[in-house]
């Protein structure tokens, strides 16, 4: 039975972090989705603060910054290379953990509205990472032993000027006349061993070397093992999310993956701003930007006829109501100038269809469904919200299951 999904007051109220949202949908997605770890890898995941989600008034007082990726936890295999549901959740786990743990930095909890919990859907190559994480340590040591002969260097050069400052104070008779003369070069000479900054070279390398164990998490993200996927992330734009109008480009999405994957062969995911759609990387025969321009011109231009009368095949547009009922126009054809371009440069498709009203026969621009598609792009770095988990308050869910029966 699936635990129920609690809201952002609900959550806000809780002493500790609540990350994992529906472990039905969890398990679903570990049993289809994660792949046995080799012997040189491991799965990473990072909880993340966005504070886009918080209005201004909201913000204030909070000390959340543009986006804090909090300490990423990686997660590998047992001692006899297994790896098991139980222990990839720890995770995810390790993140609900008391909310002193994880605090901006004015000391208060983040918000539930502000949390997303990424999951890199390939593995990380340890034996990458260490050699990054290597060269990291041999470019803050070399620059440790740089910093610590530059001090030698600061404290030999004051201990000269004390020298020259005793001399000059030893010869009584004309110490006035002396320190006018030399007082310009006291100056200069004191300016230069002013630091840069609050602390000295060293004591920042040396910060940074110690902090070694840290870097080696957050290299995971930039060593991949065995690919497995690659991710496509749609963003709708948010005046028609949750709309019919997204529901449409969704379904004509899902409709276009099956003709180029056939089912089983992808993973829909839905999350607050869109679509993440994992492929099997072995399906991907062809450059994935290509593949993007090639959905975006098939969606405004294999568009159904309509009906005058109103029908449940209708193309939903937002900014067709009357009366806040939808209201459906006969398809007429596609626009065939750029009605408006971007920046003034062409489009290689209209942002807009030319529809027939059924009552007036006049004919009249509407947005075409790639209008509403704020962003569709090759996901290089493969970390998405990961199923199962809130995601600013909402549960991230699989919406192709079936796919898989």
């Amino acid at each position: 039975m699936s635990e129920r999904i609690l809201t952002l007051e609900e959550l806000d109220a809780l002493e500790h972090y609540k990350i994992i949202a529906d472990e039905e949908e969890l398990k679903w997605f570990y049993d289809h989705c994660v792949h046995p770890l080799k012997r040189n890898e491991a799965y990473a995941f990072c909880l993340s603060s966005r504070h886009k989600k918080l209005t201004d008034e909201e913000r204030k007082g909070t000390g959340i910054g543009r986006s804090e990726m909090l300490d990423p936890t990686v997660v590998f295999a047992d001692a006899e290379g297994n790896t098991t549901y139980e222990r990839w959740k720890k995770g995810i786990r390790a993140y609900e953990c008391h909310k002193e743990t994880f605090t901006t930095k004015e000391g208060l909890p983040f918000p539930a509205k502000t949390l997303v919990c990424y999951f890199h859907i390939n593995p990380c190559d340890e034996l990458n990472v260490i050699s990054d994480l290597k060269k990291y340590i041999n470019i803050h040591e070399q620059e440790l032993i740089d910093s610590a002969i530059k001090d030698i260097d600061r404290a030999n050069e004051i201990a000269n000027i004390s020298v020259d400052l005793q001399n000059v104070f030893a010869d009584k008779d004309n110490v006035n006349s002396l320190l006018e003369n030399f007082k310009d070069s006291f100056k200069k000479r004191a300016k230069a061993l002013e630091l840069k900054t609050k602390e000295s070279g060293t004591s920042q390398s040396l910060y940074k070397m110690c902090r070694s164990l840290s870097k080696m998490k957050r290299l995971q993200f930039d060593n991949v093992g065995t690919k497995y996927w690659v991710d496509f992330d749609m963003d709708i734009k948010k005046d028609v999310r949750g709309t019919e109008t997204e529901q449409y480009i969704i379904k004509i999405w899902t409709d276009y993956c099956h003709q180029k994957f056939g089912k089983g062969k992808f993973v829909l995911i839905k999350t607050g701003g869109g679509v993440h759609t994992m492929v099997d990387k072995d399906e991907i025969r062809f450059n994935p930007n290509w593949f993007i321009d090639e959905f975006l011109h098939f969606v405004d231009t294999n568009l159904e006829v309509l009906d005058s009368e109103v029908s449940k095949n209708a193309i939903p547009y937002t900014n067709v109501f009357v009366n806040g009922q939808p209201k459906h126009y006969t398809f007429s054809k596609l626009a065939q100038d750029n009605v408006e371009a971007k920046k003034g440069e062409p489009q290689l498709w209209s942002n807009w269809i030319q529809l027939k009203d059924p009552q007036t026969k006049d004919d009249r621009l509407f947005y075409t469904p790639s209008f509403y598609i704020d962003e569709l792009v090759y996901n290089i770095n493969s970390m998405l919200p990961c199923v199962g988990t809130y995601q600013y308050g909402n549960v991230v869910r699989v919406l192709n299951k079936e796919d898989f029966d």
